[in-house]
């Protein structure tokens, strides 16, 4: 499956992410507010150490920033 990086994991990203992780894909979010990276891990994701090693490795980034 491919590896993704997802930066932004709010009210939509989360979500997302969660189903893509769900659906077996290697994922990584990243967010700034620390109340976001908690419940995504609390939901059952993983964080990435850092931007720059996970996009690394990345076969697809997804944002989902504010704009």
């Amino acid at each position: 499956m491919a590896r993704i990086v997802f930066f932004g994991l709010g009210n939509m990203g989360r979500p997302m992410a969660l189903n893509l992780q769900n659906a077996g894909h290697q994922l990584l979010g990243h967010d700034i507010v620390p109340s976001m990276r908690d419940a995504f891990v609390a939901a059952g994701g993983r964080l990435g150490d850092d931007e720059a090693s996970s996009l690394a490795d990345a076969d697809f980034v997804f944002s989902m920033l504010p704009a």
